[in-house]
């Protein structure tokens, strides 16, 4: 068993104004004056885990808990490096810890990944959930679980809470039975469907910055034009977790889709993009005018070549392992009734771009 390594410095904690901690939706009996709320959040290495960790910094004391690559102190002071199927460390975290809300993030999320090492994703994806479940459950200690709209065959779109889940592949399976045990533990929380995440990755290239760097120097990318889904960012997603965490009693058990405004093939995804990556440059050469930075070059090559360089394929093209649904996209009204407003698309998409061009010249 790996030994649990420990990033703990000495953080004083004053008092300290907080919107999310004073409401009693996840506030708790044990709070000390002038202390933030703890929050734990799995995954913290990763895109979405790292943008909640940066979000939530204000309001919470925030536990960084990562598995392969370690969190960075600029992140969360204080920061553990542990197996989330190991029991023991687990309730030793959570007796060192004694977190307020958990949000859990860590998953292997790779369709392709859960098909090719079925067993991994069980252990990853379905049993460190029912142990946290079990935890959180046991210490009261809410919890908000992310499961993905592939819990759902795609044959029919716009997906409800209502919907019954029909996984197609491996990772929609696990994520199915993962829902089950957090329901099974009876502990309070939300489980909250999340679609297809984008955006500016903290702590490593994203996806969609692999994009970009693939058009600047001249490769085309292949968006299916048969697979829809109600995409978000990762920013937009991190902060509808913690309006969530702010606004639901925490002594409720919620089914939440959190989903965006428009459904979009992948093919259309990447032709927005494409559009707002142009509109992007073009509105910061007009304003280096008036002495402002330049743009990241990437970005400039990558507007020059985008348009040529995006192709539309079908899902049956790809030849993968693991099935996708066609249309996964989410109804995600009920979230609206705790106040949660999604952003549109294109605003999401410019906030992203504007997030990769600053960490370029943080850089500089």
């Amino acid at each position: 068993m790996p030994a649990i390594r420990w990033s703990l410095p000495h953080m004083p904690v004053g008092p300290q104004s907080n919107t999310l901690g004073q409401t009693d939706a996840f506030s708790s009996d044990e709070q000390q004056p002038g202390r933030r709320p703890r929050l734990l959040v799995t995954g913290a290495s990763g895109y979405l885990g790292s943008e909640v960790c940066f979000q939530a910094a204000s309001a919470y004391e925030v536990y960084a808990i990562s598995h392969g690559r370690p969190v960075p102190e600029s992140l969360a002071s204080w920061r553990a490096r542990i197996d989330l199927c190991d029991s023991e460390m687990l309730t030793a975290l959570f007796r060192q810890f004694k977190p307020q809300l958990v949000v859990h993030c860590a998953a292997m999320s790779s369709p392709e990944a859960c098909e090719e090492d079925p067993v991994t994703s069980e252990l990853i994806n379905v049993q460190s959930t029912r142990l946290l479940a079990a935890l959180c459950a046991e210490t009261g200690c809410p919890l908000i679980f992310t499961s993905t709209d592939l819990v759902f065959d795609g044959l029919l779109g716009h997906y409800d809470e209502s919907a019954p889940p029909r996984p197609v592949n491996t990772y929609g399976r696990h994520k199915v039975a993962a829902e089950q045990a957090v329901r099974d533990a009876g502990c309070k929380g939300i489980i909250c469907r999340l679609p297809l995440l984008f955006g500016h990755g903290r702590l490593q290239l994203s996806p969609m910055e692999g994009i970009l760097e693939r058009w600047a120097s001249g490769e085309t990318v292949t968006g299916f034009s048969d697979e829809y889904r109600s995409t978000i960012s990762y920013a937009a997603a991190a902060r509808g977790l913690l309006q969530l965490a702010e606004t639901v009693p925490r002594n409720q058990n919620l089914l939440l889709h959190l989903g965006g405004l428009q459904t979009v093939s992948r093919h259309d995804f990447l032709l927005q993009l494409a559009e707002r990556l142009r509109q992007f440059c073009e509105a910061r050469a007009d304003a280096e005018v008036s002495n402002r930075r330049p743009v990241h070059p990437t970005l400039i090559k990558a507007a020059t070549n985008a348009t040529d360089c995006i192709q539309s394929g079908l899902r049956e093209q790809a030849r993968l392992k693991a099935a996708r649904p066609a249309d996964v996209s989410l109804d995600s009204r009920k979230a609206r009734e705790f106040d949660l407003r999604m952003p549109f698309l294109d605003t999401q998409l410019d906030a992203a771009l504007n997030c990769y061009d600053e960490a370029y010249h943080r850089k500089q």
